[in-house]
């Protein structure tokens, strides 16, 4: 058994395995018939000691509830494990190849795309707030007069567009005195 390619949990700490990925180095194939097996050494079975029966991995205690049951499988890469208490569904876990995950939630997947959204929102107004307050001379706390952005643009550009007429004149000038 080689634990592989483990992470960490993410800082959510306290059995939050979504962030681990395992794998056994020296199991072989997966089929049908041994994914539970591969599944058993792995640390997201919590069972206390394990035993495949009836295409079911159970504890060999008969007062524990929880059991895997491989739920779907396209051999010989993809099985999906769900973990049931009872028959209700209480997590699923993938092997792919022979690497085991656990699949998010649609919490988890909802909550991530929102942070992620609002970090690029966050980036975005950060970065226009830099781009802009040079221009305007506008400090970040005071809120930005468009108006006035727009005049301090169009006398900024009147005023180059004056100094580059200035150095064509000059040029030329000095131009025609050589010749």
């Amino acid at each position: 058994m080689a634990p592989g390619n483990n992470s960490d949990d993410g800082g959510g700490g306290g059995g939050n395995k979504l962030w681990i990925s395992w794998r056994d180095e020296l199991f072989g194939e997966v089929t049908i018939a041994n994914c539970l097996s591969l599944f058993a050494r792995s640390p997201f079975c919590d069972l206390e000691s394990p035993v495949v029966r009836d295409n079911k991995l159970m504890s060999s205690s008969a007062d524990a509830d929880i059991e895997y049951v491989v739920q779907d499988a396209q051999p010989p890469h993809l099985f999906v494990i769900r973990m049931q208490a009872k028959g209700m569904p209480i997590a699923l876990f993938y092997i792919l190849e022979t690497t085991i995950y656990a699949c998010p939630s649609l919490h988890h997947v909802l909550a991530s795309r929102r942070q992620r959204c609002g970090y690029k929102i966050r980036r975005s107004l950060d970065l226009l707030r830099h781009d802009l307050n040079p221009v305007s001379g506008v400090i970040a706390s005071r809120p930005v007069d468009m108006k006035e952005v727009i005049a301090r643009l169009e006398s900024a550009l009147a005023s180059r567009d004056k100094k580059a007429t200035d150095a064509d004149y000059k040029g030329d000038m000095i131009v025609a005195q050589m010749l």
